[in-house]
């Protein structure tokens, strides 16, 4: 379906993809992960003719329809339906219902198919196009961040959707739980190269993971064995008997390629300042009511809820609904139609605002902006934490106007770090960054000392650290006291089409007796190419030992002029040296098998759980 050769990109001295080459093929889900900047959404504009590598090509299989779904939208009709219905296929024109179903799957109303497509936020104008390309039923459809703005029941409906579609896709988002759920392969673009595995991303991490591991230790083995051989070379090359040895192994080091080191790369870390909160409670609200129009429906009425020094809340629910304006009411950004909220008077309250495109002062660096954030910091912490939020080098002296939606979340986040606070109000604040990041973001919350209150459709993020949901489903909101898990196993979201509760199980890969039984067949599986490596290990070591004694007792000969002995020992050292090329030779081809072994038991393991 695609395939890609010899790809070259590079923008100024970066170099996004260094000689590549790759192949979707048909009927495969393929997800594409890897850092903010480094390329996703490059290889996608690649795939669609928008832009063009360097040097090499990709090709498309002719006849294939194409489809891609962006963030950058234009608009030909009047009403959300009609404009879904252009991306119908000429044997179903004046099939209208296809798009109302498809529409109602990503949280359109009946009512609301007939507005206008620009009444809405960016959020469901990105739906609209995302309706449009899945009417048009193409064999291949590229999503670009499709689960931005999407709550979690239009993720859950997309999710079966895809999982059910019969054409082929590639799929970037930061939403690891949804990529797990409905890919068939994994595609990264680690260091400038692309990996493709069978199976989900946290199998192609584990993956580039131990390719990492065996590339750093042949490289520690070559220039252990290296070292010794210079050390011969100098002991001596002074010697006559022994001219004919160190030239052979002079010429041997000349002609022999070095794995190059590995650079490291910096992990992206947050960390949150929280300070002791002597009171029962940061912040209490009474009896809220709340409608945006004296004639518009209220989204929230009679509504109470307390938030102690430790809590750990998700909201969660469909959009539009108040999940935002709640966080508004409860951190003072709104004021309630009536009821009350009352903060303590000593409470520190951050907040991550979900639209935070219009920062202030678009002019500024990043820099000047994380500066003006604090007045207790010097400048040494402030580029300290720029390398912790990925601004390396010159990327700390970008202008805020030209930043990524990536960058400026880091940016708003890296904010919070610089002081203390008692609550986090959070706003999606998963939009935008990549899987890494919401990663890190997830394990900040676990170790964060204060309390949280978080908007967000990010199951993973969910399962990381709430403790307690708002939910906003069915026209209701409930305070449901457990985990997320805990939600679906008992209660479930409410199903749109029959407005039954519709419990569902947690995700499979994310249960410890799955985990368990994954790791404890992939160690019966390696174990015997591990054994083999550590054996081979042990034969190395001692054929270099070996080694050792030899040219300590050639020194030794050659300070007493015992010439015979020296010729005996120099034939010694010469056979010596051959085993040991070729004990290494055995090891390099044993991490090899480990390599391949590794990819093999994945691919099973994918194959067996798609059975």
């Amino acid at each position: 379906m695609i395939r890609a050769h010899g790809l070259w990109k590079s923008f100024g001295s970066q170099v996004l993809l260094r000689d590549v080459s790759f192949a979707v093929n048909a009927h495969e889900k393929v997800g594409l992960i890897g850092r903010n900047g480094h390329g996703k959404s490059t290889l996608l504009k690649m795939i669609q003719g928008l832009t063009w590598p360097d040097r090499g090509e990709v090709h498309i299989r002719d006849g294939q329809l194409l489809e891609a779904v962006d963030q950058h939208i234009t608009f030909q009709c009047e009403t959300v339906r009609a404009e879904a219905c252009l991306g119908l296929r000429e044997m179903d024109l004046g099939q209208d219902w296809l798009a109302a179903k498809i529409l109602y799957g990503l949280g359109f109303t009946e009512a609301d198919q007939h507005l206008h497509p620009r009444s809405f936020s960016g959020g469901f104008q990105v739906r609209i196009n995302l309706a449009r390309a899945l009417l048009s039923k193409p064999d291949i459809m590229l999503l670009d961040e499709p689960t931005n703005f999407l709550d979690i029941t239009s993720l859950r409906w997309l999710e079966g959707f895809l999982q059910q579609w019969k054409g082929t896709f590639m799929l970037v988002t930061h939403d690891r739980t949804f990529m797990e759920a409905v890919v068939t392969h994994t595609m990264a673009i680690h260091r400038a190269q692309i990996t493709k595995v069978p199976g989900g991303p946290q199998k192609l991490k584990s993956h580039l993971e131990v390719s990492e591991t065996i590339h750093e230790k042949t490289r520690l083995n070559q220039e252990k064995k290296d070292q010794k051989t210079k050390e011969f070379i100098k002991n001596f090359r002074a010697g006559a008997r022994s001219a004919g040895l160190v030239q052979s192994r002079i010429k041997m080091l000349a002609k022999k390629s070095k794995l190059p080191k590995l650079p490291p790369i910096r992990p992206i870390r947050f960390q949150f300042l929280s300070d002791d909160f002597p009171a029962d409670s940061v912040i209490r609200a009474s009896s809220l009511r709340f409608a945006y129009e004296p004639t518009s429906p209220e989204l929230l009425h009679g509504f109470d809820l307390t938030i102690k020094p430790h809590d750990r809340i998700a909201i969660v629910g469909p959009n539009g609904r108040g999940k935002s304006t709640l966080l508004q009411l409860l951190t003072g950004q709104l004021q309630p139609d009536s009821g009350t909220v009352k903060t303590n008077k000593d409470a520190q309250v951050g907040y991550f605002r979900q639209m935070h495109h219009a920062l202030e002062g678009a002019e500024r660096t990043v820099f000047e902006a994380l500066r003006a954030a604090s007045a207790t910091h010097t400048d040494q912490d402030i580029h300290k934490l720029c390398g912790h939020l990925m601004f390396e080098g010159d990327k700390r002296y970008k202008p805020l106007k030209v930043l990524s939606g990536g960058e400026r979340s880091r940016l708003a986040l890296g904010r919070l770090m610089l002081r203390p606070y008692h609550l986090l109000a959070l706003d999606e604040p998963t939009n935008h960054l990549d899987m890494e990041s919401c990663d890190a973001l997830g394990t900040a919350l676990q170790d964060y000392d204060g309390a949280v209150i978080c908007v967000t459709h990010d199951e993973a993020l969910l399962r990381s650290f709430a403790q307690s949901l708002i939910v906003f489903d069915d026209g209701h909101i409930t305070h449901f006291r457990g985990t997320y898990d805990h939600f679906l196993k008992t209660k479930g979201w409410t199903d749109p089409e029959s407005g039954q509760l519709t419990p569902a199980t947690p995700t499979p890969t994310t249960t410890p007796k799955v985990d368990y039984a994954q790791a404890k067949a992939r160690k019966r599986h390696l174990r015997p190419h591990e054994r083999a490596i550590t054996t081979q290990e042990k034969i190395v070591e001692k054929l270099e030992a070996e080694e050792a004694d030899l040219n300590e007792q050639i020194a030794e000969a050659q300070r007493k002029g015992q010439v015979l002995k020296i010729g005996d020992l120099s034939i010694a050292i010469a056979d010596k040296a051959r085993q040991i090329e070729s004990a290494f030779a055995e090891l390099e081809n044993l991490h090899a098998q480990l390599e391949s072994a590794t990819q093999q038991f994945a691919a099973q393991w994918a194959e067996s759980e798609n059975d």
